[in-house]
């Protein structure tokens, strides 16, 4: 661990990239026998229901009017979104959607109003902040809410719409990377605002997402958010945070990605007997987006895990780290070497205590000189 410590979190010392533990090569091998065929037919059939309806079936009837193809959508992600779930081990789909805790000075109980509104859960163009670690996340929401799902830009100020409306199935595919946001350049489709993007889902009956750490990590913490929440998110909208849990200790498998072989992730998610994941999602009071750092702890307090310091710089320099040390399983394998050393100058120029911007340190010297060094094929 010492030479990823440069990309741990300061306060914590958790190292949020680093690849989950997988399955047993003995596990693998039973799963493949007796659970593999069933699941890629379940997942096969989630696919085509998913397709068939929310985007087939849709598009179609959106032409017409939205109204109409609002129940093809929601049917398609329910059902899909289930399957999907179902065949990658997830035996079913805990959630909870606590009422606001009350604010400062105000009544000790919510509203009846309040009250009605949080049991109801996210409401079309209602915002749920959420964590991301997994490709579980995208199906899980989509069949709970049919949602809009969005990825801040680069300056968090503005979002990109990673979704048709109505349709979710393109961040499906997008891989167990989920949307990596950390690859797109600044500016990249010059990005919506939020409050146009929530209008558009108000109108539409659909929640709107956003991967508010703009990166994904191992389940282990929270990162910190490329989200500029005071900034981008609307005054006027219903906020909820939304927490993604994957861990368990009898369980050998975890639905987190960071890095690796993403085919052999999936081929582990679709041959566990169970795979743990939870999803928690908390209304949170009228106004709370004021304060970016409480966003920010009640996402890490619904995932039930702690808030991080790091965030997408970290991630940039594991992701070009591992690829130079371990190589390959990374999307973006940008010149590693290139990016080690620069890193490496900004640390020795920052001293011990510099650092990122998300406020890690840099990669050291000496790991920038290891990473470039040539290595003899075996």
């Amino acid at each position: 661990m010492e030479k990823y410590r440069s990309t741990a979190d300061p306060s914590t010392g958790v190292h949020p990239f680093l690849p989950p533990r997988g399955a047993s090569a003995g596990r693998l091998l039973v799963g493949a026998v007796l659970l593999a065929p069933l699941r890629l037919l379940l997942a096969a059939v989630g696919a085509a229901v998913w397709v068939a309806a929310a985007v087939v079936v849709a598009i179609p009837l959106g032409w017409v009017s939205s109204a109409l193809a609002r129940p093809a959508v929601r049917a398609g992600h329910a059902v899909g979104g289930r399957a999907l779930l179902a065949a990658a081990g997830v035996r079913r789909l805990p959630r909870g959607t606590p009422a606001p805790p009350p604010p400062r000075g105000g009544p000790t109980r919510p509203t009846s109003a309040a009250a009605a509104a949080a049991a109801a859960g996210p409401c079309g163009g209602d915002l749920l902040i959420a964590s991301h670690g997994s490709i579980l996340d995208v199906a899980a929401l989509a069949a709970l809410y049919s949602p809009l799902f969005t990825a801040p830009t680069p300056d968090g100020t503005r979002v990109v719409v990673r979704t048709a409306p109505g349709a979710a199935a393109d961040v499906l595919w997008a891989g167990p990377t989920g949307v990596p946001t950390d690859s797109l350049p600044p500016g990249h489709g010059g990005g919506e605002n939020l409050s146009a993007v929530c209008a558009r889902g108000r109108a539409a009956g659909a929640p709107v997402v956003v991967w508010a750490e703009g990166t994904t990590s191992n389940g282990r913490g929270v990162l910190a958010f490329l989200l500029d929440v005071a900034a981008a998110v609307p005054a006027d909208v219903a906020v909820y945070a939304v927490g993604f849990g994957y861990a368990d200790a009898r369980s050998p498998v975890s639905a987190a990605y960071t890095v690796g072989n993403p085919a052999a992730h999936l081929f582990s998610l679709l041959t566990s007997p169970s795979t743990p994941f939870r999803v928690t999602v908390t209304r949170l009071p009228r106004g709370a987006a004021r304060d970016a750092a409480a966003v920010h702890r009640a996402v890490a307090t619904a995932a039930r895990l702690p808030p991080l310091r790091v965030g997408v710089d970290a991630r940039r320099r594991f992701g070009a780290h591992w690829a130079a040390t371990v190589g390959g399983g990374t999307p973006r394998a940008v010149p590693a070497a290139a990016a080690i050393a620069a890193t490496a100058a900004t640390t020795t120029a920052a001293g011990r205590g510099g650092g990122g911007r998300d406020g890690s340190a840099g990669l050291t010297a000496a790991a920038a000189a290891e990473a470039a060094r040539p290595r003899k094929r075996r």
